[in-house]
This record gives structure tokens, sequence and C-alpha cells, in this order.
């Protein structure tokens, strides 16, 4: 047995009644239980009917589609071992239900044999409780990753790194030092490097050698599970004291939970270059995706469909608990949902069907939100119980409490560092915040701008033993020797996708098409893409009305939002059919119509990060939001119509008219519709500013569409477009919030709020304001420790006074040491000027060869480039700042007198754009 007799018995059951209830919402959704779709059921004898829109609905072992997809049969679960089977099992019993649809139950073995394997041969394995080996070491799914085949992939490399003896390293003996290992191992193979949102496979991030935060810690917990390790990914869902996020990994190791930094290993367990910003944090969160005891030592914090969000904040930082509370006579009337007078909105299949078994809606779900990147952005979201109350453990900073309910104001949770209390107040009320609450309701203001004060955590750390300096050494040695294992294995990686395309070989037609579809995948898709899917869009293409547009990007582009790379041009052709291709491609406008009548969201069954892929979809009938833009802009393409999705919002848009050739790629001057037409921007903010240099989106300011509907704000992603002081934003009708804010090096923001109502085919005209910093708030005073210094010559640096000067202590090749140098460079016109009092030190002059380091002085050339007599002075020099000495980079700067006058360790987002700032002071 894998797990117990019993549980072993439980899996079964539970696979059977979730897979027959899911083809029964799929059903229900517009596939027939047959598997067809749109059409009648054939008689004895009869081929079953090919119509338009009729596609069969394939099961694992079924050849006909020559893939396995969907829930696999019982004749194909039958012809495996029977461990693999209830390892398979578990993995479908609790999958979102876009794991069911988008991946071949091929995919899944590569999961359940190693599991399997590591169940019976590793007896650290053996020991783990069932429930805790099926939820850390055999589950699947990390993040919103893509998933492909890794773990007897990584297994194999890694039971020889800690099972068998090499040269002069000894095999590891304990938890923790297999875990410490295992990261040396991937720090080998994987580094650091920023790219855009789409989450790729372990397996692909292992091939190419590195990725964002998210990518490599999904990465470490795919190795880790590998041997045997129980791991999750946790994360900062946004830090609260500066821009952006993090996420890390955790480690069962010695009985409790442990951390460390993904891809950059160190000698202890509990050390990363973010021990600091997460002991400033708000909130921690890591996810469950099954449904085990072990979620009875967590503290849960809400779900996300499927998901189960945790708090992991006390394991970094002190905590207080906050309660909050609705207002009472909405609790005990069920009336929390919205006000009287506001609109019915669409809801989903779920909602109708508690709606008609008289169920009264009596919780409210209430997002938690800090300030970071130009707009308030949420932490969790978590429901109130029917009596509404809720209660979390969060930081001491402030908080926004933010219910998605229009009958409800905000409310602004103070920082601070007592447990605390907060009623939240009904639309339109007056502030009925009680003696001894800590909660300030929010109404949203009649006109103009609105002040905020936002607070960040304070520092307060959980302490845990420190590398010592002989670790410290030892730890950044091997980061140098794992950088050239890893360089030397990848420098002539390509996805084997990306070499097709770029073989020029074939017809014409064949050539142009290749040349349009490269042309349409981002930098990321150019380093993960499969020939197997390029190939088959390729050929369904070919085969389509399509053939006349195959220089537009727009309609045979393989890439259309964030999804997963599939074959869907040839999935989505043939479930319309020749009929629909033509009718939608003389009437886009139905396609909408079409979209909504075929596929329904089922909510509880997913994970709303997940995107499902078009041919997913329509195969299930069942799809999120995001998904169903992607499957409309899908099925328009497929009929020859030019579509895309919006960048600001993600909506699905096609195009109508276009001032060059027709057939060719658009132009600026393109006119585009979306197909929802409730999306319509039919109305136009026109934004001034005196100072475009002063503005920066996601930076200085944001802009969020607020939601009457009961579902989650939508921040838009917008870009810097202005021109001559003015910038115009087309929008679709209804209420925004525009944010712009100054943060302080302490972390706090100056932030102020304008509401808008932006109506149809009116225009606003606003003016953003800032509110300015105080020298005073941006400086500190502090006696400067002896530093020796030298230059590349060999002379020494004379201590420069008289003049201000900016001082960067690299870490060069480490993760927060890129930011930093990539920032100057993204700023290179403010840095050429202030150049020459800006002086990179580094610990050894090799060091100043780094690539990117020789690029910045190369873009920089009277920059001061020196290293230190000695490194150990930086411990003294950042201890009298009060940082770290472990956080590099180290940032400083002195006045003319040589006082240092502001520090940082470590890096944040904006710290390039603060320092030009607070040099020009």
């Amino acid at each position: 047995m894998l797990f117990t007799k019993e549980m072993d018995l439980q899996v079964h059951d539970h696979f059977l009644e979730r897979r027959s209830r899911l083809k029964s919402c799929m059903s229900h959704a517009g596939m027939h239980a047959g598997g067809q779709a749109d059409s009648h059921t054939a008689g004895e004898g009869e081929k079953p009917e090919r119509v338009p829109g009729g596609i069969r609905l394939a099961e694992a072992g079924d050849e006909a589609e020559g893939a396995l997809t969907g829930f696999p049969s019982d004749r194909y679960l039958e012809s495996l071992d029977t461990d693999v089977r209830t390892a398979l099992e578990f993995l479908y019993a609790w999958m979102p239900v876009s794991d069911v649809m988008m991946y071949p139950a091929e995919t899944y073995l590569d999961f359940a044999r190693r599991g399997v394997w590591l169940r019976k041969n590793r007896s650290q394995v053996t020991a783990l409780p069932a429930d805790f080996f099926g939820e850390y070491v055999l589950f699947h799914r990390v993040n919103n990753e893509e998933i492909r085949p890794c773990r007897e992939l990584f297994g194999e490399q890694l039971d020889r790194r800690l099972y068998e003896e090499h040269g002069e390293r000894k095999k590891p003996q304990t938890e923790e030092e297999r875990a410490l290992e295992i990261n040396r191992w991937a720090a080998e193979n994987g580094t650091y490097h920023s790219d855009d949102i789409r989450t790729i496979s372990a397996e692909a991030f292992y091939r190419r050698g590195y990725g964002r935060c998210g990518e490599e810690s999904v990465f470490v917990v795919n190795a880790m599970r590998a041997a045997g390790v129980p791991a999750r990914q946790v994360y900062a869902p946004w830090w609260a004291h500066t821009d952006d996020n993090h996420a890390w990994v955790e480690v069962w190791a010695a009985g409790r939970w442990q951390f460390l930094g993904a891809c950059e290993p160190q000698s202890v367990l509990n050390q990363g270059w973010f021990n600091r910003a997460s002991s400033r944090t708000m909130l921690i969160r890591s996810r469950a995706y099954t449904k085990g005891a072990f979620l009875a030592d967590e503290d849960i914090i809400g779900t996300d469909g499927c998901v189960t969000e945790c708090n992991q904040t006390a394991r970094y930082r002190e905590v207080r608990k906050i309660q909050v509370q609705l207002p009472r006579r909405f609790a005990a009337s069920g009336q929390a949902g919205r006000r009287p007078d506001a609109p019915e909105q669409p809801v989903s299949a779920q909602s109708l069907m508690e709606k008609r078994n008289g169920q009264t809606e009596k919780t409210v779900v209430v997002e938690l939100q800090v300030y970071n990147e130009g707009s308030w952005k949420t932490l969790a979201r978590e429901k109130t119980d029917e009596e509404g109350h809720l209660s979390f453990s969060t930081g001491d900073g402030m908080l926004r409490i933010h219910p998605l309910s229009s009958a409800l104001q905000d409310a602004c949770l103070q920082a601070g560092s007592g447990d605390a209390e907060v009623m939240l107040a009904a639309a339109g009320d007056e502030d009925d915040t009680e003696p001894g609450e800590s909660g300030q309701n929010m109404r949203e203001p009649d006109g103009g701008w609105q002040q905020i004060e936002y607070a960040a955590p304070s520092e307060k750390p959980v302490l845990y033993p420190q590398a010592d300096a002989g670790q410290r050494k030892a730890d950044s040695a091997f980061l140098e020797r794992a950088a050239e294992i890893r360089n030397e294995r990848t420098k002539d990686w390509e996805a084997e996708g990306t070499a097709f395309l770029r073989n020029a070989s074939g017809t014409p037609e064949q050539a142009l098409v290749k040349k349009t579809v490269l042309s349409s995948l981002s930098e990321k898709d150019l380093t993960d893409c499969r020939e197997e899917i390029v190939r088959h869009h390729l050929t369904a293409v070919l085969k389509s009305g399509a053939r006349e547009r195959l220089s537009d990007p727009e309609v045979v582009g393989l890439r259309i939002g964030n999804e997963v790379l599939s074959s869907w041009f040839e999935e989505v052709s043939a479930y319309l059919g020749e009929e629909r291709i033509a009718y939608f491609a003389a009437h886009p406008e139905e396609i909408w119509t079409f979209v909504n009548g075929h596929v329904h969201e089922l909510p509880q069954e997913d994970f709303g990060e997940l995107i499902m892929t078009p041919g997913a979809a329509l195969r299930s009938g069942v799809c999120n939001q995001n998904a169903r833009e992607v499957l409309a802009a899908a099925v328009a393409r497929v009929c020859g119509i030019p579509a895309r999705i919006r960048e600001d919002d993600g909506t699905a848009e096609y195009r109508v008219s276009n001032s060059r050739a027709e057939k060719g790629a658009p132009s600026v001057q393109a006119k585009y519709l979306p197909f929802d037409s409730s999306r319509r921007e039919t109305s136009c903010l026109t934004l001034h500013t005196d100072d475009e240099a002063d503005v920066k989106y996601e930076t200085t300011w944001g802009l969020t569409r607020l939601s009457d509907e009961g579902q989650p704000d939508q921040f838009l992603a917008l870009k810097d477009n202005w021109n001559k002081g003015h910038m115009d934003i087309p929008l679709v009708p209804g209420r925004y919030c525009l944010v712009t804010a100054q943060r302080l090096p302490n972390g706090n923001a100056h932030v102020l709020e304008y509401h808008i109502r932006a109506e149809a085919d009116k225009k606003a005209d606003i003016r953003l304001k800032m509110q300015q910093i105080r020298p005073e708030e941006m400086l500190v005073s502090v006696d400067m420790p002896p530093l020796h210094l030298r230059a590349d010559n060999g002379e020494v640096v004379r201590k420069q006074n008289g003049q201000k000067r900016l001082y960067i202590w690299l870490a060069p090749g480490q993760e927060p040491t890129e930011h930093i140098l990539n920032e100057m460079l993204d700023n290179a016109e403010s840095y050429e000027r202030i150049a020459p009092a800006v002086s990179l030190i580094t610990d050894t002059p090799a060091q100043k060869e780094q690539r990117l380091v020789r690029k910045v002085t190369g873009r920089f050339p009277s920059i001061q480039c020196c290293y230190a007599e000695d490194p150990s002075e930086r411990e003294m020099l950042m201890r009298s700042f009060y940082l770290d000495p472990g956080q590099l980079p180290f940032i400083f700067v002195t006045d003319r007198s040589g006082h240092g006058i502001f520090s940082a360790g470590g890096y944040q987002v904006g710290t390039g754009r603060l320092l030009i700032r607070i040099m020009n002071l």
C-alpha cells in the first residue's frame, strides 16, 4: 500500500467521486456525458455525427486523440502498478480542474512513480504521515507553473549527489544537510533573472538555467520533493515597506519547517537575503492543494478555489491578532452582499444554485491590502463567518481592509503593536468606530485628493543562528564555482521549438508563417517552447483559411495571453467546424455569445491563477474569466480575424480596421473592439503633470478599476505614455481609484488618492498631485568607522571629503546586486550626471570583471572602481548603520564632511531612483 490501507481506499473513493462530479459539471457546461458536444447520440452501427462544434472528449488510453487527456480511463489505470495507480488517483482527486484538462496522464506518471519509489526506498519518506507525504512530497503542483515531467530527472541526479561519495565531498547525514546540499545542486543548475509573469515549468527552468524568484522556488521545491525532502513555496504576496514581492522555499527538516533562498545556498538554514525584509512584512503565505489532517496545524488565511492559503508570518516576525466585524445588522439580516439599489450582476453557476436553494448571503469576502507599486495590493482574501466575523494574524504596519461589497465601506487599520478590532461600516453611514477599536472607516470622497499617511511595519524579526565569517566566505566561493558549472552547461541552450522556427527550410508559405510565429513569441517563450506544439500549430494554420494572413501575428501567432503554449489552433478548428468558422468570420460580434454559451466557471474546483488553454476549455466547458478571454481570441484567430489580449486589463479584442494592408501586421492606427461589449473603452481620462521625470507608473502612481460586482478590483497595466505633460487613458465606464505616492527610506509613504467615476462618451481631466518629501525625512547622520580602499592600479583611495559621495559595495553575480546595477542602466541619463561621485566597491579586484559590472563601468566611465583592502571592514561599517552585514549590495552616502547620511542593505525596487534623489538634495 502507498499510504495506509484505509487511506488508499479513501483516495480511490475520492477519485471516483470527483471524476463523476466533474464530468457531470462538464456535461451541464456543454459536454454531453458521452463526450460529444452539440451532436446527437449515434445509433448502433453509426459513426458519431461530426457537426460544427463537435469534438470528442478523449480519455487516457484513447488512441484517437494520440494523447491522454482529461481523467484517465479505468482501462488505463488497471494497466498500472497498484501503488502507482493509487498515487495517480491521489493527484487527480485533488488537482485543479485546469490540470485535469490541460495535461495528459503521462505527465503525472512521472510524479507518481517517483513518489512511490521514495515511499518504498527512503526511510525518512516512509516515516512521514501519509497525508503530509501526499501534499509535500508526491504532489505535482507548487504554484501557477506549467507542469512538465521532472521528478525522475531531478531524482536520479540527486540520488547520486546525496547518497554516493564524490571526492572530498561527504554524503550529507542529516535532513538539514540534505536540504542544504540540494540547494547547492540547484545553484549549479539555475539562478535569478528578471522576466515576465508567466511561470515556466521546473523542467524548463532547469534546461535554460535561470528564472525569476517564483520560478527558482518552483524549481527548488520540485528538486526537494524529488529527493524525498518535504517542501513548499512560501512568499510575501507584496512587501509592505517597499515595492515588489518575493518567493522562497520552506523544507521540513528535524521536525519543523525551516527556510532557505532558492538557488541561493548558504551553510545554515533559515538564512537568506530576505531575512530583514520578511521581518517587516505584513503577511507571508503558503499554499496547500489537498485537504489532509496536516491543515489542523496551519493558520488558514483564506482559499483560492480548491487551494488553501496558509499564514506563515509568525515564522518570520512578531505578529498581532486582528478581529474584523461586519455591522451587526448586516450579519443578522444576511444583507452584506450589495446595496438594495445595486443592480443584479452576472454570477457563477454555483452561486445560482445557492440562490435557487434559498441560501442567504450572510458572508462577505474581505481583502487585506498594503500600499505597493503605485496602488493598494491584496495580501489575502478571507471570508467572514456567518456571524460576520473574521480574524487573522499580521504585522504591525498599516492595513487597508477592503470588503468586496458595495454595501460596505473600506476601513484602515492603523499601525500599532497590539491586537486590534475593526468594525466595518455600511456605505453611507457615518464613521461608527467604537472606542478602543483601531480601525478607521474610509468613505469615498466627494471629489479631490485624499491624503493617507501610510505607515510601514517595523522590523521585528524572529532570530535564527547566523553563519559565521568562515561559512560566509565558503558560501561566496561556492557561488562562484556554481556559476561556472551552470554557465558551461547552459551556454548553448536553445528550445527545440525555437530552433525549428529559426530554420528557414520549407516552402515560401512555411517560411513566412515560421517568421510570423517567431515574432509573436516572448523572450521567455523562445527558451521553453516545444517543437511538437510548434509543428502542430504551423500545420493547422496552413490548412486553415488563415493562409491569407500568414504575416499577421494577431492571426497566426502562437502566443495569445499568459496561457501555457498548446496546439490550440488545431483543437479549436476541429471543435468549431467549417460552418461555424465561416459564420464567425462574417460575424465576429457573435463570438462572445458562443464562448459564454460553451464555457462556465467552476471556481471551487480550480485555482484562480491558472489559465486553461483554449482547447482544454472547449473540451471541458469549464474555465475562469482569464481563460475565457484567451478562448475568445483563439476562436477569432481560427476564423481569420485578428485578435489580441488588451495589455491594460486582459480583455480580448478583435481588429476591425487597419490603415495599412489589411492582410499584414497591425499598424498603430488599427482599431480594436472587445468581444464583450461591456468592456468597450468609451470614456477617457487625461492626466497632466508638470514634470514627467518625477512620475513613473507602478512606482509613484497607479490606476485601479473598482468593482461593483463583488469581484476583486483590477489594477491596470498601463505604461507612461506622456506627451508634453499630458497622457490620455481610454477607460471602460466605471469607478476608479487614482493613487500617487512618495515612498520614504523608512518604508512609509505619502499616499494621495483620487476617486473617479468614468462615464461613457465623457472625458475627465486631472492634474497629478505628489506630496513632496522633506529632506529631513530621507537622511540620517552616522560617524563612519575606518574603510581602506584601493583603486584598480593598487593605489590607496584617499578619503574624499568636500563632496557628497555614493558608495555601492557589490556582490557581483548575486540577485540583489544585479537589480541595482540594472536600475542604474535603466536610469542612465540621471546616473551620468552623478557618476564622478559614485564608487563601486568589490571584495577583490577580479570581481570588477563580472559581466554586468563591466557593462555598468563601460556605460559610466567616470565611476570609480575600487576594492577593499580588508573586506571584513564591511561588517563593522554596516553595523554602524544598524544593517545586517550579510545584506549586499551595501549602499551608503556620505556628506561633504564624510559622515554617513544614508544607507541600505540588500535591494528594494526603486532604490536606484531614490539614490539619484538623495544625491541631488
